[in-house]
């Protein structure tokens, strides 16, 4: 018998900012990653610094999931424009923990994820990319 935990995607609500406060994001961020269980480089140690390292210029988004009022994902979005060789146009996109310019991403992250509350990782997940 099987006791693995589902919910439905669609129970879980998913919004994205493009304001919040350092320190409510940390108090959220260090609280999830207690049930996330993540690599390192999805902990509060190193997206802090990270985010600290950052030109004024460049200001994330925070993608934040919840079921039942709780904070169960959060990630820290960028958006860029770049120009590839194989199109005409810049292509617009989103990218996830990092800017998008090689200047800034000389330092990559290594296991790039959703920080997500691991009993229900696969419905987060889904969400998250849905929304």
């Amino acid at each position: 018998m099987s006791s693995v935990k589902t919910i439905p995607t669609n129970l879980i609500e998913v919004s994205v900012s493009d304001t919040f406060e350092i320190q409510a994001l940390a108090s959220q961020w260090i609280q999830l990653e207690a049930s996330a269980k993540p690599a390192y480089f999805l902990s509060w140690g190193w997206v802090q610094t990270w985010l600290k390292l950052l030109p004024d210029t460049i200001r994330p988004l925070i993608l934040s999931a919840r079921y039942k009022g709780e904070i169960v994902g959060l990630v820290l979005l960028l958006k860029n424009t770049q120009s590839r060789k194989t199109f005409l146009t810049p292509s617009k996109m989103l990218v996830v923990h990092e800017t998008g310019n090689p200047d800034y991403d000389l330092l990559t992250i290594e296991y790039n994820d959703f920080l997500v509350k691991q009993e229900y990782r696969t419905e987060i997940t889904a969400a998250c990319l849905k929304h």
